[in-house]
């Protein structure tokens, strides 16, 4: 049975999905322009080559080795030899348009200071970290799907190699969601633990948000 602390976890990313952007919504409408899907593909860049070491940050500050090789399996996800999820991003990238040397673009305000606050929670107890990352990765399989279909179906984009970030993210954060919600609910049994797991996760939900506002402020 689901803890219920986990259930009230879930409901607060629900309500703040990242879906329910605007820019996401016009993507998948189909009324986002090229030129603001490859300025996207810039910044979010700056983010997936970060997030293994935000992922790094709280597995070396989870204290229980068995916690600890659960951690590892997600971050061995990230940065596996044969497809890194930087590199994946990289191939959809080159699908729109965006040469490699030209991806780490200028990180706009909202960027910067996006990574700067999931630093700062990745940084936190091992619980906090845990909750932060939980909240992006309990979005990215339906995020994935709605992007995939948009790009097969607005932007005529149906190379499997541009489009393999979005297939492995549908499926591989499934996963990973799980190892987040374990740990919580195996070691946020006390109030004030709940509290600032719970704290954790929604300053994430509210910062990650930040990237896309400044995408739709500068490109659309």
């Amino acid at each position: 049975m689901k803890n219920n602390f986990i259930k009230l976890l879930e409901k607060d990313i629900k309500e703040k999905h990242l879906s329910k952007h605007k820019f996401y919504q016009l993507w998948n409408e189909g009324k986002i322009s090229i030129d603001a899907l490859r300025g996207y593909a810039q910044q979010y860049y700056c983010f997936v080559s970060e997030f293994p070491r935000l992922v790094s940050k709280v597995h070396s500050n989870t204290p229980h080795a068995k916690d600890r090789m659960l951690v590892l399996e997600n971050l061995n996800e990230e940065e596996n030899k044969a497809k890194p999820h930087a590199e994946l991003w990289l191939r959809f990238a080159e699908g729109i348009g965006v040469s490699r040397n030209k991806i780490n673009a200028k990180m706009l305000p909202e960027t910067k200071k996006m990574l700067k606050e999931l630093r700062k929670l990745a940084s936190k107890n091992f619980l906090e970290g845990a909750a932060a990352l939980l909240a992006y990765e309990a979005q990215i399989p339906e995020i994935a799907k709605l992007k995939m279909q948009g790009l097969k179906k607005h932007y005529n984009l149906n190379n499997k190699k541009a489009l393999e970030f979005f297939t492995i993210h549908s499926k591989v954060d499934i996963e990973h969601q799980k190892t987040w919600k374990k740990i919580i609910a195996k070691y946020a049994n006390k109030k004030e633990q709940k509290a600032k797991v719970r704290s954790a996760l929604n300053k994430s939900l509210k910062v990650m948000r930040l990237m896309l506002d400044g995408v739709y402020r500068e490109y659309c």
